[in-house]
């Protein structure tokens, strides 16, 4: 559980991310050949950080999530049953390590671009862009944004 302080912190931290086509092609496919896959940018603008984390190293990872599917299962105690999942990580990477700026300093602004899988469906999918602290493995901030 995060305290206010705590989750002032993560939102301003996690800063802005946003989604959007990559500059590809038109309709936003790498090559725009048949069969080629979707690709979205993906930008996060990480800062200042909150005075107990300034001097603190901190990785920033991205998933991608997907919502809305299911499981039909054929065995065992949940057998003949359609179990629904919600937000599961399609794709997880870390884009930076490094430490976070402080207030007099520039935020990080950090962009990668992400091939959307053809079995992956693209309403259902939000990109998490989250900080975590490698000592500890405390996540310190994060955002969403829809992909869709």
């Amino acid at each position: 559980m995060t305290s206010e302080r705590q989750g002032a912190f993560a939102r301003a931290a996690a800063g802005r991310l946003g989604a959007g086509r990559g500059p590809e092609d038109a309709c936003g496919r790498a090559g725009g050949g048949a069969g080629s896959k979707p690709v979205v940018e993906v930008t996060a603008t990480v800062g200042p950080a909150a005075p107990a984390h300034v001097e603190s190293e901190t990785g920033v990872w991205l998933a991608v999530t997907e919502t809305g599917l299911a499981t039909d299962v054929m065995g065992g105690e949940n057998l003949f049953r359609r179990l629904r999942h919600t937000g599961v990580v399609r794709h997880l990477e870390r884009l930076e390590t490094g430490t976070l700026p402080d207030a007099r300093a520039p935020a990080w602004r950090i962009t990668t671009r992400l091939r959307i899988q053809q079995d992956w469906k693209r309403p259902n999918l939000r990109a998490v862009v989250f900080l975590q602290d490698p000592g500890t493995a405390a996540i310190t901030g994060a955002a969403t944004a829809p992909l869709g």
